[in-house]
């Protein structure tokens, strides 16, 4: 089958827009939209359980983005990369189930990392956690947008800015209205609808390449994609690991939904549940890149499934991809929002005391939540590569990992400590990242020319988490002060 023409991919788009659009608005008047506090806004504390946990932090997690990214690393790396992908997009998840738990104990009536980080470091650490969060919040935003753009393109030949915005409008209405709550209820139909689509286009894709045998066969030409040892594939595999693994637990989404988990033990059984799902999901998807090499299309990885129900199904029914494309990218899209108007409505009466009454607060956080949602919906429209966004955001959440959960811990910690062991993470890691183009002229080699400043992945990753940890530990040894952590129950403002 040709490309589809624009007009019935765009007007499917619209339609499922305005399917969500109508159910969420619906769940926030049947809840009370109207007269939620910001509290209730931000964190729907202790309202749900470990099922509903379960499918709201799968539908946040299976965004737009896992229909291009894994198959566009597989396409580089094989199967190993494509096993480090799927272990690190679960690897979050089973990390919540203990920092979470961690975090519920220690600050129970908290919203969220931010507040953390407040409350246990103030001053700097918290100015760089409230940083790294609200960027990986916009790259996150930037990144799903533009899967909804190349989704169209893909299918039409055309990318379509016009379909990001629909789908962000959409999200953005009801989210306004109801918060994380409308947000997790829609997540629980979102994902009901995503399941079943991604099977079906799994039956249909590998169906259309000839099955497992005639992929196999085609990967004759490059068999280091099924080695299981071979070393660009290991190495981006385990930076997979660690990239996603160390990006996520700054995703305020998920501590949002650590909150609103009726207990502890509920946001056990609900992370660890979505991780067991996401593990073959992101492994199958990532298969799509493999088929791709096979069929001697390696340049169209990226986007192999669309084109293979693109010319395996009638038009009617290709159009089904539409509809799973916008329901992946707007359960993650109002989950990301939501996370958007939780670090406003926490943060800003923070930095403007005025604002600590309710409602405008509340009214602020709204308004500041449309605002930051321009930038991603600009980005989305630049055409930037999924894929290395992500990897941007990644690398700086790996510098910050230890030194902001080692506080969790640790008592003798603190902010001066974790901010000198970030720096240095940060710095070295971006030394050797990767350049745009994937290569490796990163700037410590073109500052040098030196055959050991290439830049890689695994090296820019390693060296982001560790540096941190070998600074942090040596400053541990000497520090004498102990931090009380009855100060995050009592919400006491943290020791200068």
């Amino acid at each position: 089958m040709e490309a589809l023409a624009s007009a019935p991919v765009l007007v499917t788009v619209a339609a499922t827009s305005a399917a969500f659009l109508a159910l969420g608005i619906a769940i926030a008047r049947r809840h009370g939209a109207a007269r939620l506090t910001a509290d209730d806004f931000v964190t729907a504390r202790g309202q749900i359980g470990a099922s509903t946990a379960a499918a709201t932090v799968l539908a946040s997690m299976l965004g737009g983005w896992i229909l291009f990214s894994p198959a566009e690393s597989a396409a580089v790396g094989g199967v190993a990369t494509v096993a480090g992908y799927a272990l690190g997009t679960a690897a979050p998840l089973f990390a919540y189930a203990l920092v979470g738990r961690r975090m519920r104990t220690v600050m129970p009536n908290g919203h969220g990392l931010t507040e953390f980080a407040h409350r246990r470091y103030g001053g700097v650490m918290y100015a760089v956690t409230l940083g790294v969060m609200l960027a990986v919040l916009l790259i996150f935003l930037t990144a799903g947008l533009s899967a909804v753009a190349q989704i169209v393109g893909t299918l039409t030949g055309t990318p379509s800015p016009l379909a990001a915005a629909m789908v962000l409008a959409a999200a953005l209405g009801y989210t306004l209205l109801s918060g994380l709550r409308g947000s997790i209820l829609t997540d629980t139909v979102q994902i009901a609808i995503v399941l079943p689509l991604l099977a079906g286009l799994v039956v249909v894709g590998f169906r259309e390449a000839g099955g497992l045998e005639t992929v196999s066969a085609g990967l004759a030409a490059a068999p280091q994609l099924l080695d299981w040892t071979y070393g660009p594939g290991v190495e981006t595999g385990i930076a997979l690991v660690l990239a996603i693994l160390l990006a996520e637990i700054f995703n305020q989404s998920y501590w949002q939904r650590v909150y609103a988990a009726r207990s502890a033990g509920a946001v056990v059984r609900g992370f660890l549940a979505g991780a067991l799902v996401v593990l073959p999901v992101i492994a199958v998807m990532g298969l799509f890149g493999l088929t791709a090499v096979a069929l001697g299309r390696a340049e169209d990885a990226p986007v192999a499934a669309f084109l293979l129900v693109r010319e395996a199904l009638p038009e009617g029914f290709a159009l089904l991809v539409v509809v799973l494309g916008v329901a992946l990218v707007i359960s993650s899209l109002d989950s990301l929002l939501s996370a958007l108007s939780s670090l406003l409505v926490v943060e800003l009466p923070r930095a403007l005391p005025a604002l600590k009454e309710n409602r405008r607060a509340l009214a602020l956080a709204r308004a500041g939540m449309v605002a930051l949602a321009v930038g991603p919906m600009i980005g989305a429209a630049q055409g930037y590569s999924i894929f290395y966004l992500l990897l941007l955001a990644d690398l700086i959440c790996a510098a910050a990992a230890f030194p902001v959960f080692f506080g969790l811990w640790a008592r003798r910690w603190s902010g001066g400590q974790a901010a000198a062991a970030f720096t240095c993470g940060l710095v070295a890691g971006g030394l050797v990242f990767i350049t745009p183009s994937f290569g490796p002229a990163g700037l410590l080699y073109q500052l040098t020319g030196a055959g050991w400043a290439e830049a890689s992945l695994l090296k820019a990753f390693l060296i982001a988490t560790f540096v941190p940890i070998a600074v942090g530990l040596a400053l541990h040894a000497r520090a004498t002060v102990a931090f009380d952590f009855a100060r995050l129950r009592t919400g006491a403002e943290p020791v200068p």
